[in-house]
């Protein structure tokens, strides 16, 4: 009885203490609002389900091999394997994969179906820290086009996921400090605290911000308050702690992100702040990749920024006993909530920008839930009767808006880096994967424009010029080709990838033992690379040194028994080696992994020929020609063997 009462005084101190409480709804229009408030935030993003998948979504998902392991679960919790330690994140696309597969619908849908659980808990928080027009907040989050680029891109499903979990913690801790059992529910808390972190770690800024809320609600924060908080400030440390170790020996490791010094890191992440607000407030010429920033030209443009964001808390802290209250708790979670993005620590994808709209996801409820109460405030003042409801109509609609038309960029890799490069023209990450995937498409010329420009902006970027290498030497411009890979193996002489596609080009031009040096230099970084072995194999053979070139042919083979080009080179070895039943075994196993191989039905006509099965060597080059019209060789042998056997030989296929 004495802890009932206990409990029942401490809530009406509580109720006594908080500014501008509301009063909670019923429950019959609590549930229609939170169905209304979901619906928005889902609804909102059904133009973007017919969407496919986007850049970085193949290392998360569709290209994850820890995703399609059948053991995989364990390794995302165990092993250095994964490219980020967000094991619950990962661990749900794992059972995502087994029921959508590579349909990126499913994916999406259940990223819009976050977005909107995550919604309905901001404006559950937001009300029970008696924040003015709970629900215009939380509706504006739900509808802002800011969030678009965390919703419509299955990779940021880390942010969807944290965020909600993060937001049902934060909802279970005030609820701890209000209700009788606050025990369950502060464990309740700690679990979902957990979770969130292991989703993704950008969660670890909630313990801060819960101790601000503590202020919030109470004016002051008292020992007991940080004693409740130890826990989960604990956990954020850890977990923290895991995070940097992992980006910094997994994802990062040797890349240089950022090689700017922390005085800079500081007041650049003044200006980022400010940035984030102003997208926040007014999501005008949003995009993929901003421009990367560098400190301003004079020390005054450089430190004044940080400088206002400094005098603007100390203003509002002082005025906290009057109108500076609100704003101060407002401005102050914002910059709490953008903390690990502000590039104090390297995140990797700094290398394009320093700042990302995904990066706001945590901190825009703040931004929201203050424009919503002022807007509030100010029409109880004007007392113009539905005047806030009008212009929480109006906004929602001017933002839905803006996020249906900013969903056009994320339906395809395609839109997204051309709408990237209409808004940035010097990203040279959209100029790359442009070129990629133009590469990909066989436009090759195409290919070698975006990638050169990618070049142009970012000369000093060593897998650049890889790239660019790669296509030229499609493009059979083998000399421009070999300038690429020597500035990229300058830039970065560790990478085997490079000294293999050197020694490529260098034996187009004839250049062979150079081509040898090359592929040994590949092999001597990593022994393990299957198309360094071949290639080497190779050039052995154009010097005549078939039996090494044959040794080099089956270490690739050792590597990966089911390499095409290795089975026939092997195979072409063999047989240049009068070792011809084991030539015609390669080349059968090649026609078996991919029929539609024209070259292969050729070596293996060749092999048969030689070995006297005419008739199958006869049936093996019609075969070719059926899939190449244009295999001369395969031409020219048939016919001599219909010619032995008294037929006419084939006529050369119509030019029309």
């Amino acid at each position: 009885m004495g802890r009932s009462r206990a409990a029942f005084i401490r809530r009406a101190e509580l109720r006594a203490s908080v500014p501008a409480v509301q009063r909670l709804p019923s429950p019959s229009r609590e549930r229609l609002l939170a169905v209304l408030l979901a619906l928005a935030a889902f609804g909102l993003y059904a133009p973007s389900f017919g969407g496919g998948f986007l850049w970085d979504d193949d290392t998360f998902l569709t290209r994850n091999p820890l995703i399609h392991a059948a053991d995989g679960l364990r390794r995302l919790w165990f092993t250095r394997e994964a490219p980020d330690y967000f094991p619950l994140t990962s661990s749900m696309l794992w059972l995502e994969w087994r029921l959508f597969g590579e349909h990126a619908l499913g994916y999406r849908v259940v990223n819009a179906a976050l977005h909107a659980a995550g919604a309905v808990l901001v404006w559950r928080v937001l009300v029970r820290l008696g924040v003015r027009g709970a629900f215009g907040g939380a509706l504006l989050f739900a509808v802002h086009p800011v969030c678009v680029e965390s919703v419509a891109w299955i990779t940021e499903r880390k942010n969807t996921l944290s965020f909600a979990l993060c937001a049902a913690a934060a909802l279970a801790y005030l609820r701890s400090e209000d209700e009788p059992d606050s025990r369950r529910m502060r464990w309740s808390a700690l679990a979902l605290f957990t979770l969130a972190l292991l989703a993704k770690t950008s969660a670890v800024v909630l313990p801060p911000i819960l101790v601000l809320c503590a202020w919030w609600r109470r004016g002051r924060v008292g020992a007991a308050e940080v004693r409740r908080l130890a826990p989960l400030f604990g956990l954020a440390l850890v977990l923290g702690a895991v995070t940097v170790w992992f980006q910094s020996t997994v994802a990062i490791r040797e890349t240089v992100v950022r090689d700017d010094g922390l005085v800079s890191r500081v007041l650049l992440a003044g200006r980022a702040v400010w940035f984030y607000l102003g997208k926040a407030l007014a999501p005008l010429e949003l995009a993929f990749v901003y421009p990367r920033w560098k400190l301003g030209e004079t020390s005054a443009d450089a430190v004044l920024p940080a400088a206002l964001l400094a005098m603007a808390l100390a203003v509002l802290w002082l005025q906290r006993a009057s109108w500076g209250r609100g704003a101060f708790f407002a401005l102050a979670t914002f910059v709490l909530a953008l903390a690990p993005t502000l590039g104090l620590l390297d995140v990797y994808f700094m290398r394009y920008s320093l700042v990302a709209d995904h990066w706001q996801h945590f901190a825009l409820p703040s931004a929201t839930a203050f424009v919503a109460a002022a807007a509030s405030v100010a029409c109880e003042r004007v007392r113009v009767p539905r005047l806030a409801e009008l212009l929480l109509v109006l906004t929602t609609v001017a933002a839905g808006v803006a996020s249906v038309q900013r969903q056009r960029a994320f339906t395809s890799e395609e839109a997204l880096w051309q709408d990237t490069l209409a808004r940035n023209p010097q990203a040279w990450i959209a100029h790359n994967e442009l070129g990629l995937l133009r590469h990909d498409q066989g436009r090759l010329e195409e290919a070698s424009v975006h990638l050169a420009d990618a070049v142009r902006v970012a000369p000093e970027q060593a897998d650049l010029r890889f790239n660019l290498g790669v296509t030229l030497q499609r493009l059979r411009r083998h000399a421009e080709a070999v300038a690429q890979f020597d500035m990229a193996l300058q830039l970065d002489p560790r990478s085997a990838a490079a000294h293999n596609a050197l020694g490529s080009s260098q034996l187009a031009l004839g250049r062979r033992e150079q081509a040898l040096e090359s592929y040994r230099a590949a092999l001597a970084l990593d022994p393990k690379l299957v198309a360094a072995h071949n290639n080497l194999g190779n050039a052995c053979y154009a010097l005549g040194r078939v039996e090494e070139a044959l040794g080099h042919y089956e270490a690739a083979l050792a590597l990966k028994p089911e390499h095409l080009e290795a089975l026939s080179n092997s195979g072409s070895a063999l047989q240049e080696l009068g070792r011809l039943e084991e030539a015609l075994a390669r080349h059968e196993r090649v026609v078996q992994l991919d029929p539609r191989r024209a070259p292969a039905h050729f070596n293996l006509g060749n092999a048969l020929r030689e070995l006297g099965r005419a008739d199958q060597a006869r049936r093996a080059y019609e075969r070719a020609l059926d899939l190449d019209p244009k295999l001369e060789g395969a031409r020219f042998f048939l016919g001599e063997l219909q010619r032995d056997a008294g037929r006419p030989p084939p006529e050369r296929a119509s030019s029309r």
